[in-house]
């Protein structure tokens, strides 16, 4: 087996050993090009580096119950105009998440 980068199969690999799936041919051919190319060597560190931070911290992405809300949106009468309030509490801290991911 021989990988090239950047290729799927190179992104297959990497994959594959982040989850622990990789068989002994991927590993070898991943071997041999990393040994080779300065470039895919540090995109490898780059990519199990994040692996390992995302694995590591739980908390990182919110979870379902954080997406819904507990009550309702409320309904505000303004004469005979319905207007739906747009404020969300939990969205500041949404998007606090969600920018220390794309960090």
């Amino acid at each position: 087996m021989r990988l090239d980068f950047p290729s799927p199969e190179f992104d297959d690999a990497v994959a594959a050993v982040c989850h622990g799936t990789a068989d002994d041919a991927e590993l070898r051919a991943l071997n041999e090009l990393l040994r080779g190319d300065p470039v895919a060597r540090d995109e490898y560190l780059l990519r199990i580096e994040l692996h390992a931070r995302l694995a590591s911290d739980r908390d990182i992405y919110s979870q379902p119950q954080d997406l819904v809300p507990a009550c309702r949106t409320p309904v505000i009468n303004f004469g005979d105009r319905r207007v739906r309030s747009a404020r969300n509490p939990a969205a500041p801290a949404l998007r606090r998440r969600a920018a220390q991911a794309l960090a």
